[in-house]
């Protein structure tokens, strides 16, 4: 297939990429070429920035399309004006619902607002309007190698190096998340068929606990967790930016209780957390989040309450 990615350089867009060089597609990136630029020599290159000129597709035609990277309904209406493709694939996120309850389907409640969730509802909205039948995939966290956000690879590092470990919150809130690596193979085969719909594609298929996957990293070093109430950590202004993936708000708890049901039955595949967790040990150092010293302050202060 002649395979337009757009995005392609940057996590999730990469896997998606080396999935399709390696089953032979002719695959051509459009990207900004600030990211990734020397990335897959093989591939063909457009250089250009999605909210600005597009004109360099017009005159083309691609048997399949992947957007990874469209945030703003304008962006995919801009592409869908200079656009042909056979098929469209859209990547969007979980974040798309509103208080959803547990085990929510694809039909669940959307959102209505100018937060990130809301704006991906308004994307997928002129996907639908402006493409045939297209395949649109609502994301939980996204997990492995390349992961610029350095959020599970981050905790993986962390627990790695040993030690006190502060756990955030209760060890009880559930999590979802997928290999990227399996998200990529997957999201591959639906748009080689072609397979139209709205799809969860959540891992993993039973219920997965935040203490749980702390827990898994845990296996095999000496580190030990202290889980510390998210009321404390709140009021000392502690929150994503420093304990990556910790569901600290209700309505991130809510939307890690997707049903992955209809993924699976399309052949969705996941591989155990403890491969990921192996892969991601050998990752370089990660920078940034809470630092070691800022961590020792808040278990003894944790201690002394």
């Amino acid at each position: 297939m002649r395979m337009l990615i757009v995005g392609g350089t940057q996590f999730v867009g990469r896997h998606i990429v080396e999935a399709a060089l390696a089953n032979g597609h002719d695959v051509t990136l459009l990207h900004r070429g600030k990211t990734g630029g020397d990335l897959y020599p093989e591939a063909r290159h457009i250089i250009a920035d999605r909210n600005g000129d597009l004109s360099g597709l017009e005159h083309e035609r691609w048997d399949a399309t992947i957007d990874v990277s469209a945030y703003q309904p304008e962006q995919v209406g801009r592409l869908a004006d200079v656009l042909s493709t056979g098929h469209y694939t859209f990547i969007s996120t979980v974040s798309v619902y509103a208080d959803p309850p547990p085990g929510y389907t694809e039909d669940a409640r959307l959102r209505e607002d100018d937060s990130y969730g809301g704006r991906k509802v308004a994307c997928e909205r002129v996907t639908r309007t402006r493409f045939k039948d297209p395949l649109i995939l609502r994301l939980p966290y996204v997990v492995g190698p390349y992961d610029h956000l350095v959020r599970f690879t981050w905790w993986v590092k962390r627990i790695a190096a040993g030690g006190e470990i502060l756990a955030p919150g209760h060890p009880d809130e559930p999590i979802q998340l997928i290999d990227a690596r399996d998200l990529a193979r997957w999201t591959l085969t639906m748009t080689e068929m072609p397979s139209p719909g709205i799809f969860h594609p959540s891992g993993p298929a039973e219920r997965l606990s935040f203490g749980e996957l702390l827990t898994a990293m845990q296996q095999g070093t000496d580190a030990t967790l202290t889980w510390v109430d998210p009321e404390f950590l709140i009021e000392r202004g502690v929150g994503h930016e420093d304990l990556p993936l910790w569901p600290a708000l209700d309505e991130e708890a809510a939307v890690n209780q997707a049903d992955p049901a209809k993924a699976i039955n399309a052949g969705l595949t996941m591989r155990p957390l403890r491969e990921t967790i192996e892969d991601l040990r050998n990752e370089p150092p990660q920078p940034g989040r809470l630092s070691k010293e800022r961590e020792a302050e808040l278990l003894r202060e944790w201690r002394q309450r």
